[in-house]
Parts: structure tokens; C-alpha cells; sequence
């Protein structure tokens, strides 16, 4: 067993561990970079670390097990494209009962059925006949913390998942959100699980701590940056998570943003969304989650000024940014968040090649 180098008296680096260190750029560059291959297309990427919050009762949940159904076979996720993978999910927040209801009718809604069942593990508290339920409740009893990390890393080599989703991150290793010494060991520990042989994406999910009232709060459309490092609580979960997603009531109806920042990639193409409700228990709960039809959506995500400048575009006309500002007649600031809704709620397509604006509807 290899021993680890030691420090000298003054605390300078050995020879060891200089040697540990690698060699020179010019050998940096020559090291090929390994493939970021896609879960999610445009979303999540093997091996990232994902970040996603919401206000309790905004729907996560089934979310995120649509999420995980969605990759288990390969079918779209909210308009994004998936690559099938087996996926697990450890769900700290429902009942053993309420989760298989949940995802029953998911499947039945998806058309999926047998095939993702066999496709997922989910690890649910409380269920004596289930193995993975046992098991996790032995971990959460038996285990500290990085044991229980450990555990499933294990459980992800044995099984080679490629998205794992903790929801919630701090129910599966609770702390307060805001202490930065622990957020650190926390992805700590998911990292050394992404390093299992699968690589697995890895979602932690976390409710969204009470806002300052006192200061004004970024809009998640407007802002998915600032929205995600002013309500995690500590800067350490922005810095650290490869990806930084949210989920944010907007406008009326039912309509929810879901939007966020890939580090390295910048903003995420956002999304306007809402329930497909079952009753469940006696109560009305999302089944799945499903977009918004542009014409309707645009009434949750664009004020009545910029509504009356959106409405100068002509439908169907290709048209630059000089001809956006000259045709609308709106600042350059105000354009750009014209644009961004306009493109989130389906009623603007952008053409990259190009560099072009399209008026949909």
C-alpha cells in the first residue's frame, strides 16, 4: 500500500508530491480531454454535479422523477433530448406509497411503463418488503455522512447508473445550508461519487431558503445566475455545482419558469411549464410536467410594454439585433430582456448561424 508523501519541517512540498503534480502545460495541452457525454442534451452532461431549487410545494418532486423516467428511456425532457441511461433516485420526501403512485401514473401519462421500471432504482424510506428501501434505511441510521456517500458509490458501480438524483440533498445528509464547511465536504463526497465507472450525473435538490424582504430578489428568467447564488444561501453551491438549475411560480395559472446557468456554457434555454394535475390522496398533485403553448405563455413572462413592442415584429421575418432595436423601438437593455422571455415562453426563435430573430406567432 502506497504511502502518502510527507512535509518537510518548513511545510514545502516533497519531492513526491512535486512529482504527484504533473508536468508542464505544454504536456497539459497534449492530455486529451475526456467527452462530455450528454444525459440531458443542452441540460446535464455525465459526471456534472447539478444544483436544482425551488420554494416547497413548487413541484420537484415529480419533476425530477419525470426527469429520471424521461432518461430511463430515452424520451424527450421538456423539449430537451436525452440519452437512455439507468438512473436512480433517492427520494427523502415522499412516502413509499405516495412515490410508487407518482410513478405509476407518470408512466402511464409517458406511454413508458415496464421499460423504465427497469431501468430505475429508487431508494424510498420506510418500506419493509422493499430491498432498497431496507437498505436505505440502514444507511441513513448506521451511516455518518461520507458512509453514506461511500455506500452509494458503491451502489453506483454495482449498477451503473448515469443520473442519480438526492432529493433532497439535505435530508440524505442534513446541515444547515449556509455553513460553507460543510457544502464544501458535501461536494466533496458527490465528486468522489461521479468518479464511480458510469460516471453518473448527480442531482441535488434543495429548497430555497426565505428571501431578505428587505432587498429587492432576482427574477429567475431574468437573472438565472443571480437568482441561484441569492437564494442558496451560500456561495459555495453556485461556485462549486456544474450546473445550476430553478424553478420559479411566474405570472398566473399555474405556470412555472424553469430555467439556469451551466458553468462554462452560460445560461440555460429556459423553459415555461405547467402541471398535468391528478388528484392524488384526496388532492390535486402534477402528474407531469408539460410546456406552455407559446400564445399562452407569453402572458406570464411579457409586461404590456413590451407585449406593444413585441407586436411591431413581423410574424415569420427573420431579423437582426440592429433591426430588433430599430423595429421595436426598445433601449438595448430593455431589448434583451424582451428577447429572453419572448424566447422562453416559444414566441421568438433565435438562429445562431445566422444571427437572426424570428416572430413565431
Amino acid at each position: 500500500m502506497a504511502t502518502r508523501p510527507v512535509r518537510g519541517p518548513s511545510g514545502e512540498l516533497s519531492a513526491d508530491e512535486i512529482a504527484e503534480l504533473g508536468g508542464s502545460l505544454h504536456e497539459t495541452l497534449q492530455t486529451a480531454c475526456p467527452v462530455q457525454e450528454p444525459v440531458v442534451e443542452g441540460l446535464i452532461d455525465r459526471g456534472q454535479i447539478v444544483v436544482i431549487a425551488a420554494r416547497p410545494g413548487t413541484g420537484k418532486t415529480p419533476l425530477l422523477t419525470q426527469l429520471v423516467s424521461a432518461v430511463s428511456v430515452g424520451k424527450p425532457f421538456l423539449d430537451f433530448a436525452t440519452r437512455q441511461c439507468r438512473g436512480a433516485i433517492i427520494d427523502l420526501e415522499s412516502s413509499p406509497a405516495r412515490h410508487r403512485e407518482q410513478m405509476q401514473r407518470q408512466w402511464r401519462t409517458m406511454s413508458i411503463g415496464d421499460e423504465a421500471a427497469r431501468n430505475i432504482d429508487a431508494f424510498v424510506r420506510g418500506n419493509a418488503d422493499d430491498p432498497n428501501s431496507r437498505e436505505l434505511d440502514r444507511v441513513l441510521t448506521k451511516c455518518s455522512h461520507v458512509q453514506r456517500w461511500i455506500w452509494l458509490k458503491k451502489v453506483a458501480t454495482r449498477r451503473g447508473y448515469g443520473l442519480i438524483v438526492v432529493d433532497t440533498a439535505l435530508a440524505f445528509t442534513p446541515f444547515k445550508a449556509a455553513d460553507e464547511e460543510k457544502t464544501r465536504s458535501l461536494f466533496s463526497w458527490a465528486s468522489g461519487l461521479r468518479q464511480a465507472p458510469s460516471h453518473p450525473a448527480i442531482v441535488l435538490v434543495l429548497h430555497l431558503r426565505k428571501p431578505d424582504r428587505k432587498t429587492p430578489t432576482p427574477k429567475l428568467l431574468e437573472d438565472p445566475y443571480s437568482w441561484t447564488d441569492e437564494f442558496l444561501g451560500s456561495g459555495v453551491w453556485s461556485a462549486s455545482a456544474d450546473v445550476r438549475l430553478g424553478l420559479e411560480n411566474i405570472g398566473k395559472d399555474d405556470h412555472v419558469a424553469f430555467a439556469g446557468f451551466r458553468r462554462g456554457n452560460g445560461e440555460v434555454s429556459p423553459r415555461i411549464i405547467e402541471p398535468q394535475v391528478e388528484e392524488l390522496d384526496g388532492h390535486d398533485h402534477p402528474t407531469i410536467w408539460k410546456l406552455v403553448e407559446p400564445s399562452l405563455a407569453v402572458g406570464s413572462v411579457i409586461n404590456g410594454t413590451q407585449l406593444a413592442r413585441f407586436n411591431k415584429l413581423p410574424v415569420g421575418q427573420e431579423v437582426t439585433w440592429s433591426d430588433f432595436l430599430n423595429v421595436t423601438g426598445a433601449p438595448k437593455v430593455s431589448a434583451s430582456r424582451l428577447i429572453q422571455r419572448a424566447t422562453a415562453a416559444g414566441v421568438l426563435d433565435y438562429d445562431p448561424s445566422r444571427k437572426t430573430y424570428r416572430r413565431r406567432v
